[in-house]
């Protein structure tokens, strides 16, 4: 209805960490009651929600027992509760990490961290369907040490832009 604000966080630092949602006010009131919304059970961490017009996307980073990171979609519906997924969207061989995603108004666009040669972290991208599927191969967009910093994406009527610091500097793809 335009009054409320839909956010997502996570509870870094306790064990184990979660997901959760809660509508926020206007004037900063809590409009609803925090609800989780984890994707696993033994750490969720990171999220990233975007609007589609009808429901939102939550992406974040998920690790099951002795597994690496992975980034997990799943579909909220306009009050947040849990409309479908999660389904995983990152091979689990990356130890994926800090999702941020953009809507097109047909599919996601997800840009994440994982890990690259020499102990650095990359950015990556990679295009989602709204049930999950997969769109287009993992794309790693930088090549130098792109670690410690959140890459951030926007969707500019035609093309992604993916913002990113790499070695001190930052950088922006574009991505059709």
């Amino acid at each position: 209805d335009g009054a409320d604000f839909d956010v997502v966080y996570d509870t870094w630092g306790s064990v184990p960490a979660q997901v959760f949602h809660v509508a926020v006010r206007a004037d900063g009131t809590s409009a609803t009651a925090p609800a989780q919304r984890t994707f696993s059970l033994v750490q969720s961490t990171a999220p990233d929600l975007a609007w589609t017009g009808s429901e939102y996307g939550l992406f974040a980073r998920s690790v099951d027992a002795g597994a690496t990171g992975v980034i997990a979609f799943g579909r909220l519906d306009g009050s947040g509760a849990p409309g479908g997924g999660p389904w995983t969207v990152t091979p689990g061989t990356l130890d994926a990490d800090a999702p941020s995603v953009a809507w097109t108004g047909s599919d996601w666009g997800v840009a994440y961290l994982a890990p690259a040669a020499g102990g650095t972290q990359a950015v990556h991208f990679l295009r989602v369907a709204s049930d999950g599927t997969i769109l287009t191969a993992d794309w790693e967009l930088s090549a130098g040490d792109a670690s410690g910093a959140r890459p951030s994406v926007v969707w500019r009527s035609r093309e992604f832009s993916v913002a990113y610091v790499e070695s001190g500097g930052l950088y922006v793809a574009a991505i059709d």
